[in-house]
Formats: C-alpha cells, sequence, structure tokens
C-alpha cells in the first residue's frame, strides 16, 4: 500500500538525495581559484576569468543510483523482504557517495584554498536516517503480517 510511513520516509530520502544532485556541495576560495564542488563536476575559476572543469561522473552516479532507489522500493510494496534488502543497498549506496564526495572534497589540496562543506550535506546523514528508519517500518510491517499468518 502506497500510504504506508514508510513511503514517506522512502519519499524524503528520495528527495533529498535528488536536491544534492543539483545543488553545490562544497565551495572553494582561494587567491588564485575559486570553485565549486558538485555531483558531477568540479568547476575552478582563475583570477583571469579562465574556468577548468573536472567532470567527477561517480559521485554524479551513486547519488542519481541513491535517488531512484528508494522511488522503486515504495512501488514493491507486496515484497516486504526484498524492500528491507533495498533499503539496505540504498544506506550503502549513501555511504559510498558520502565517501566519494569526502574523496574529491580532500582531494582539492591547495593550501591557500580556503573550503567549505554546504549546509545541504547535512541532506545525506537526514536520508540515511529516513532510510533506516523505513526499514525499521517495514520489518515491523513484516513481523505483524507474520503473526497473524500463524494458527492459533
Amino acid at each position: 500500500m502506497i500510504q504506508r510511513v514508510q513511503t514517506l520516509y522512502l519519499l524524503i530520502a528520495a528527495i533529498f538525495t535528488g536536491i544534492l544532485l543539483f545543488m553545490p556541495m562544497a565551495s572553494f576560495c582561494g587567491v588564485v581559484l575559486a570553485g565549486d564542488l558538485t555531483a558531477w563536476q568540479i568547476e575552478l575559476t582563475d583570477a583571469a576569468g579562465n574556468t577548468l572543469i573536472q567532470p567527477i561522473h561517480l559521485l554524479g552516479i551513486l547519488l542519481l543510483c541513491a535517488a531512484l532507489l528508494p522511488l522503486i522500493t515504495i512501488f514493491l510494496f507486496r515484497k516486504r523482504k526484498l524492500q528491507m534488502r533495498l533499503c539496505l543497498i540504498e544506506v550503502c549506496l549513501l555511504i559510498a557517495s558520502f565517501g566519494t564526495f569526502a574523496y574529491y572534497y580532500t582531494q582539492q589540496n591547495n593550501d591557500e584554498m580556503e573550503k567549505t562543506v554546504s549546509p545541504l550535506l547535512f541532506l545525506l546523514i537526514v536520508a540515511i536516517a529516513s532510510v533506516l528508519m523505513a526499514r525499521w517500518r517495514i520489518a515491523k510491517d513484516e513481523a505483524l503480517v507474520r503473526s497473524l499468518d500463524r494458527i492459533r
């Protein structure tokens, strides 16, 4: 059924992860270079106005999969065990995307550059928590269905 509480949790995770696909997750500001780190690229601009774009497809693909998987999971409401597995895969994808972000963030190792992380990155942590809450509710539904199937 679509009107379950875990559906709301999964929608929250999909929306928050989708927001991260299009917003800058970190910014760099220095004497020579300034720029942003998004899900798909690192864009740095120098003082003369020249732009250097470094594509990073791995983070974008991870976040895209992490945004689509909860939407797929919502419509598998009759297969609760599969839903619980997909929720664990979703958490792994979100943690992997966080690790990939940390890698690309620390890769910019220019000492004169000031690095700031966007507060929107907190949405990734909220998405992980909401997927875990959805998994907990799905497990609770599964336990309820199993208890009703017992012979009394």
